[in-house]
């Protein structure tokens, strides 16, 4: 094609007017190369797309074929960028992880919260050096309170009230409380009277 388009699109453009219509010569339809010039020219520019290059930027696509973006230096966590690059969050959350500083994650533990103290036990040395089967059974135990009681502030649980809560679950035994309040550097005893 002369235009460099489909067919299918060059005659979307002749019915919508961008393009001249064609000249019949003995049943065949025949275009004047002068006319589709003049018709090229007068269609809209788009601007000059100017491709920024900026260092430490890691792009790929992600098996769901999303594009992610991330600073990545040398010696040094990945950080998400977000936002279009060159959009001005994108570059906010660049120079932001140029500087150094790291944006914070909204955690869904609040500070003070029953969740936090059980995510802060799960990272604890104390639960790390547990066999994977006293693991799974704390997360068989502590997972389910978390959903359920996660959310409240563990200033405001009453200790007498969580103890025989926690004692009622079985799988641990009878001693696994005692064993849980002399863990995590007393995390847990306040709670567990």
């Amino acid at each position: 094609m002369y235009l460099g388009i489909s067919a299918s699109k060059f005659d979307e453009l002749v019915r919508d007017g961008r393009m001249p219509s064609p000249k019949r010569i003995d049943g065949r339809r025949i275009w004047d190369v002068h006319q589709l010039d003049l018709a090229f020219d007068a269609l809209p520019v788009e601007p000059a797309m100017s491709k920024i290059t900026l260092p430490y930027i890691h792009e790929y696509r992600d098996r769901h074929g999303k594009v992610r973006r991330y600073f990545r230096r040398p010696g040094v966590p990945r950080v998400p960028l977000i936002g279009a690059p060159g959009s001005a969050e994108f570059m906010a959350a660049y120079q932001a992880a140029l500087s150094g500083l790291t944006p914070t994650r909204q955690s869904r533990n609040g500070p003070g919260t029953f969740r936090e103290l059980v995510t802060d036990y799960y990272r604890s040395p104390e639960f790390a050096n547990l066999r994977a089967n006293s693991q799974r059974l704390y997360r068989l135990v502590l997972g389910p309170l978390a959903e359920k009681h996660g959310h409240r502030l563990v200033r405001d649980l009453e200790p007498i009230r969580l103890g025989p809560l926690f004692r009622t679950w079985a799988p641990l035994g009878p001693a696994w409380p005692i064993s849980l309040s002399r863990s995590s550097r007393g995390s847990w005893h306040s709670l567990l009277r």
